[in-house]
């Protein structure tokens, strides 16, 4: 019998030390196997500063929250600490999910809440689904709103790849990466606060497409019932949630230039919640000219780029100390290294703002009917931009390209791909369909920073066939470093 029980002692132990080791293990995998994204950066650097110190001012939302908000920029002006929580195109029904996770590491005095008409839907494609992980990786899997909201929103052969990143990245298992930061490229920022900036300018096609932004009206009748019950009740968690922990709430909704295309404006729909809740909100749509806002303050359509953001980051913080109390946390030892944080900031801003190094007027004939008009080349960031301004008659749109040649200097020949260089070319060739006006704006973008000179010509839009017309060499812009 004694014999029989030591068995028995022995097998429970092994199977708990089994169950340990496997833990353990399943646990080191899904890290090393996680997936890499921006917000990998965003929740370790967040739970970093939740160690060392009470974080009085977060962020919550979608990529409108943290490529607009700039924690480095609120510190500053609002003497606190903050953080910017914001996930690609998450949805309210996980954002009180990431409220909640949050708390367990500090306790803010005001969370800014950005919503938007998308993040008030259910997430229901896959790629929609594939942005939620993001989020929903930070939260515990033991978490018990966490499995209802799965529910919700997966289907059950989904669950593994939800709550396990060693499933959801099995076909990465030959990557294995222990270092599990994202790399940023050099047209992107990121201060170790949540913020995502971008020294990106929108393209020139939306440029004349959003041209009125400013000026812009929604048609749309705006009613009080705006807002889905399914969208109220998700804000409503999220605020009794910070009711419940004595927080104070701000809703903002972003800088978006569609938002007065939208067929449906959730914008009054909000501004009745919040009045109902009593709690503050702004529509930041509405303040463009306050703000100073420029169509080149936006990366795309629906983002800001860094010095949008700069300039929308100083606004409502302004607003925030105007109708919030924050403690003064300007003497504490941590805010000595966010000051110089925001100095750090404010100079790359200015050296990566975008400045024209070159312009110069034409008016040469291409051929009948299409005048080039002039040209300018802006220096963005490590690239060149390249704009050149047509006056083409409206029969001829859509029927030719116009192809562009670049011949770097020297030592920029580096730049050209090994393709071209094999081939023996010298020069990095575009081409573009002249197809938005009768006056026309085409632009290019390289990496070559040197130009010697530039070719311009016209062929036909379905194959090269020939020079339709005349070629026109650019050759008078060096130095190309010189600012006019």
């Amino acid at each position: 019998m004694f014999s029989k029980m030591k068995r028995e002692k022995k097998i429970i132990k092994s199977g708990i030390t089994f169950l340990a080791i496997f833990s353990i293990v399943f646990i080191f995998l899904n890290k090393a196997f996680s997936s890499i994204y921006y917000y990998t950066n965003t929740i370790e650097d967040f739970k970093s500063l939740s160690n060392k110190t009470n974080i009085d001012l977060i962020f919550y939302g979608s990529s409108h929250s943290y490529t607009a908000y700039n924690p480095v920029i609120f510190n500053k002006k609002c003497k606190t600490v903050s953080y910017n929580l914001g996930s690609d195109g998450l949805r309210m029904i996980f954002t009180d999910l990431i409220f909640e996770e949050s708390l367990k590491y500090t306790h803010p005095k005001l969370v800014v809440l950005e919503v938007y008409s998308s993040s008030l839907t259910m997430p229901e494609t896959k790629e929609a689904k594939g942005y939620q992980l993001r989020g929903l990786d930070f939260i515990s899997n033991f978490s018990i709103n966490k499995a209802i909201k799965v529910n919700q929103v997966y289907e059950p052969k989904e669950y593994l790849g939800v709550y396990s990143t060693l499933i959801r990245n099995h076909e990465k298992w030959n990557d294995l990466n222990l270092s599990q930061r994202y790399n940023f490229d050099k047209n992107r920022v990121y201060y170790n606060s949540g913020f995502v900036g971008s020294y990106r300018i929108i393209k020139e096609n939306d440029k004349l497409k959003f041209k009125d932004f400013k000026t812009k009206k929604n048609n749309q009748k705006t009613i009080k019932n705006s807002l889905t019950e399914q969208s109220k009740r998700e804000l409503q968690r999220f605020i009794n949630i910070a009711k419940q922990n004595g927080i104070k709430v701000l809703i903002v909704s972003s800088p978006d230039l569609r938002s007065f295309y939208l067929k449906e404006n959730i914008f009054k729909g909000l501004e009745f919640f919040s009045a109902k809740n009593n709690i503050d909100y702004i529509n930041l749509n509405n303040y463009y000219k306050e703000i100073g806002l420029t169509i080149e303050d936006f990366r795309d359509p629906g983002h800001l780029n860094s010095y949008g953001a700069n300039k929308t980051s100083e606004y409502l913080a302004k607003y925030i100390s105007e109708h919030f109390i924050l403690k003064n946390r300007s003497n504490d030892v941590v805010w000595q290294k966010i000051e110089k944080e925001y100095d750090n900031y404010k100079e790359s801003i200015t050296i990566y703002k975008p400045k024209v190094v070159y312009e110069k007027t034409l008016n040469k004939r291409l051929t009948e009917g299409v005048i080039l008009k002039d040209f300018k080349i802006i220096k963005k960031n490590r690239l060149l931009k390249i704009i050149f301004n047509l006056k083409t008659d409206k029969s001829l749109l859509n029927s030719m390209r116009l192809g562009v040649n670049l011949y770097p200097t020297n030592k920029e020949l580096k730049h050209l791909s090994s393709k071209r260089k094999e081939s023996g070319y010298n020069f990095e060739s575009k081409n573009t369909i002249i197809n938005d006006s009768e006056k026309a704006q085409i632009e290019i973008i390289t990496s070559i920073n040197e130009i010697e000179k530039i070719k311009v010509f016209l062929y036909d839009k379905e194959k090269y066939n020939g020079v339709i017309g005349e070629t026109i060499w650019i050759n008078e812009f060096i130095p190309l470093n010189h600012t006019k």
